[in-house]
């Protein structure tokens, strides 16, 4: 039997987790054209100097490394519930409780989940890589809890499908602030995940911002419970 047809099918459906779609296909839908607000949590997750760090590779092999990296993170993601918002270079940004909405403490879980899963398959990657005389890599993340806008933004010739908010920008420079091999969450996050998931770092400025803000960290070994 083939699967239905979503009406207005679009290309950013292929970053989004295969349960989604098939929702959408078995109500007959499409994604929401309209941009709105909602309450979401977002994720930023970045390779330690990639590109110096495989600058003497050929293009071919970087571009292996890249997209095996690529679709071993985007795997975990969808499992996971989540949706990929954009790569960027070697960094991706993923939201969870969008375009489907979720409950907030399902989103936090589901994402602390993911965060730490991406952490220990980038540690079998580096096993894979290192036997074949490449580099290894660490990783860093920033996860942040909040209002966002989402939806179709672009022009009439391309649309991708993102998150636009302070959110968005709390947890891409979280990401760049935490320490390689870590996680890097706000007190919003850390609220809605279950007690002792996260342990406070203290008060810390985020860049860009003006006032100072409590910083956690999640911990991994915490990942059975979440």
């Amino acid at each position: 039997m083939k699967p239905k047809k979503l009406k207005g099918t679009r290309p950013g459906l292929r970053f989004l987790p295969h349960s989604v779609v098939e929702k959408l296909a078995q109500r007959e839908g499409s994604l929401d054209e309209e941009p709105k607000q909602l309450n979401c949590t977002i994720m930023f997750c970045d390779l330690v100097n990639f590109v110096a760090q495989t600058y003497t590779l050929k293009a071919e092999k970087m571009g292996q490394i890249l997209n095996l990296y690529f679709q071993t993170m985007t795997d975990i993601v969808f499992e996971e519930g989540g949706t990929i918002d954009k790569f960027m270079g070697d960094g991706i940004c993923i939201i969870f409780g969008a375009p489907e909405p979720m409950p907030a403490e399902e989103q936090a879980s589901r994402a602390a989940r993911a965060a730490i899963r991406m952490l220990e398959a980038l540690d079998e990657l580096n096993r894979i890589w290192t036997q074949q005389s490449l580099p290894a890599f660490e990783m860093r993340i920033g996860i942040d809890r909040g209002d966002v806008v989402v939806g179709w933004f672009g022009a009439k010739t391309r649309k991708d499908f993102t998150a636009i908010g302070v959110s968005v920008n709390i947890a891409s420079r979280l990401q760049s602030q935490c320490r390689p091999g870590t996680i890097l969450v706000t007190e919003p996050m850390a609220r809605t995940l279950p007690s002792g998931s996260a342990s406070s770092i203290g008060l810390s400025h985020i860049r860009g911002g003006d006032h100072q803000v409590e910083l956690f960290e999640l911990r991994k070994a915490l990942a059975v419970a979440l």
